[in-house]
Formats: C-alpha cells, structure tokens, sequence
C-alpha cells in the first residue's frame, strides 16, 4: 500500500519532537511518540520506522551491532520457511520437501482462508512429507470463527504441530483463551496491526495464548525487545514475524539474536523483490 499514508505524522508530528535530541534517547522517543498517537495522525509503523533507524544510528556510533548492543544471547539462528498460499494440499508437501532439502528445519504454511477441511489436509499432507521429526506450523491469518478453529486445533494435535497460528481474531479474547485451555498445540497471537505491545501485555496477564508474535515494523526493536522481555518473565514465547522488507528483516534478526525465548527467525524465501528493496547485498 506504500508508505504515502505516514508522510505527514513523520514530517508534522514526528519531526519536531526529534530535532534538536540526542539520538540515544531512544527510550524516550519510543515512549513519547506512542503517547501522541493517541490525539495525532501519527501512526504504528511511522513510530516503529524512527525507532528501528535510531538504533540503525547507535550502532554506527558505537561501531557494533545491534545485538550486541542489546546483548547477545547467540551468534546465529535457525529459519523457518513461510510458505506461500496454494491451492492444493500437496502443493505445501512439495514445497516443504524442497526446503527440507535446503536445510531449512521448520515450515509454516499459510492457508489463506480455506475451509477446515481443506486447511487440515494441507497441514496432513504436509505432515506425512517430512515426517515426525520436523517442525511444523500454520497461519490461518485470523480467517476462522470458534468452531473452525478448535476442529482445525484438534487436528494439529494429533499432527504435532509446533504451533497453530492466528486462527480468529485477536480481539475475541475470550475464545482465544479458551483455545489456549483446550488445544496442545501451542496458540500463537497474533500479527493483526492493532495487537501491539500494550495489548500482548493484557493477553500475558489473563493467560491467553502460548506464544505471543510482534515485529519492528509494528513495535519498533524497542517495543519488540520489551515484548520479549515480558515473555520470558512469563515463561513464554516472543516469535518476532518477518518485516516483510529487507532493512526490517535485518532489524528482526538483531532482535532474535539477541534473545533466549523465540525457537526461530521468520523469513520469506520466496523471492519476491519486495523483500529486497533498499539493500545493496541480498539477504539470503
């Protein structure tokens, strides 16, 4: 959708409350801008967008990167593979095969609104491709009601999966917790716009959810780095979702480098030029 939308709270609300402030103050800018979105026009990602360039600045006055400066808790990572949508189950067993074959040791399929049924024989089928000894996911992008959700949950069960995905909206609370009570697999929320951290912080608190998701596009590497922190304090959780662009996944790996509680860095391996504008070297 471009990025025409936050041009006017970055240069008429952002702007003035950064000139003229050290950049290290990070802290209070993430915090001073989130409360203005609250009366201004300025938006989520146009905060997260200073947040993660103000840290991009650290690093390049302190000459090291960012995880570092966050503090490492590990020199590299493993990947997950998040698939694309198809139509036809054995279209996601073909594709886990060949990144199986790649190294990759875990795959996320997302189902993009299919009916229960079909979204369980693509995550059947993807099953018997690889296997017991994989780690497999699923993102049903919040598209299912209660019901379709606890019959595509028991499913996952019995498939092992490693978690199930968004399967209703992050606002039902109620039923989310109720998933979370019912299911094995563990219930992953959420990647909506407005599930931020001020709202993971609730869902921590009441219980809802085995895993809780962000990213710097939405939080910032401030926000996303509190996230984690919370989590671990929980005994849960913090996957950190792809940015969907080059400069944001390289943010989103600073982060996952520099935490204990996320089992996997999220990339989309699927090449589309998207996800590499704005870098001189392609990130693969």
């Amino acid at each position: 959708r471009g990025t025409r939308i936050y041009f006017e709270g970055l240069l008429n609300e952002a702007k003035p409350e950064l000139v003229g402030r050290n950049a290290e103050d990070r802290e209070w800018i993430w915090n001073r801008l989130w409360r203005m979105t609250e009366h201004m026009v300025i938006r989520s990602p146009a905060i997260a967008a200073v947040d993660v360039a103000l840290w991009d600045l650290s690093g390049k006055i302190a000459g090291m990167p960012i995880y570092h400066m966050m503090g490492a808790q590990r020199h590299k990572a493993p990947i997950y593979a998040s698939s694309a949508v198809f139509d036809n189950a054995q279209a996601y067993a073909d594709e886990v095969l060949s990144f199986k074959e790649r190294g990759v040791k875990a795959y996320k399929l997302h189902v993009g609104g299919k009916t229960p049924k079909a979204t369980i024989a693509a995550c059947t089928a993807t099953r018997q491709a690889v296997g017991e000894d994989y780690d497999l996911m699923v993102d049903c992008s919040r598209l299912y009601n209660f019901q379709e959700s606890l019959e595509i949950g028991r499913a996952l069960d019995e498939l092992k999966f490693h978690w199930f995905e968004d399967p209703m909206r992050a606002y039902h609370m109620q039923h989310m917790a109720e998933l979370t009570r019912r299911l094995d697999t563990p219930i992953a929320i959420s990647d909506a716009n407005e599930f931020r951290f001020q709202e993971a912080a609730s869902y921590l608190a009441y219980g809802v959810g085995d895993i809780l998701r962000s990213d710097c596009w939405k939080d910032g590497i401030t926000g996303v780095k509190k996230l984690a922190v919370m989590c671990e304090g929980f005994g849960k959780n913090c996957e950190v979702h792809t940015s969907t662009t080059a400069t944001g996944n390289v943010a989103a790996l600073q982060i996952v480098l520099s935490i204990k509680n996320c089992d996997y860095y999220e990339y989309l391996l699927q090449g589309a030029p998207v996800y590499k504008f704005g870098i001189n070297e392609e990130l693969e």
